[in-house]
């Protein structure tokens, strides 16, 4: 009885070291100006995922759905919304650059908002959600 005990407390052990996501947010810059979908735009190649932190320095398109864990445009960028896309920014968001929700939506769903720069709305809906408090500056 003993033994079978031990083979189940070890597959289930087992199970839990393969059910558990190691994946962590990676830090995606661009790379040139572009598409956010296409690999060139970025450094490495590599489009963002929703568990990425994201940094704008060129100027970046965005036309289809995305979300990132936090936004960063930098001075020397530029993120356009151009259809009605939704961008979902889980995280923090910092614009020292130029910000257009255009036609889409943008939606904060968590983390401080923060600009210096140049946001805005167009005709696009901008969404403030999630129950954690919020900085906005």
């Amino acid at each position: 009885m003993t033994s079978f005990r031990f083979h189940i407390t070890l597959l289930l052990t087992i199970g839990l070291v393969f059910a558990v996501d190691f994946s962590q947010a990676a830090d995606i810059t661009t790379n040139k100006s572009g598409d956010w979908n296409a690999p060139s735009t970025w450094k490495g190649g590599t489009v963002p995922s929703p568990n990425d932190n994201v940094t704008i320095r060129a100027k970046v398109t965005l036309s289809s759905n995305q979300s990132c864990a936090s936004l960063t445009v930098a001075t020397d960028g530029t993120l356009n919304i151009t259809t009605s896309s939704t961008l979902t920014i889980n995280g923090d968001f910092s614009n020292s650059g130029t910000f257009s929700a255009g036609t889409g939506t943008v939606i904060f769903s968590g983390g401080n908002f923060s600009n210096s720069g140049t946001f805005s709305e167009g005709n696009g809906t901008v969404i403030f959600s999630g129950s954690i408090a919020k900085s906005i500056t």
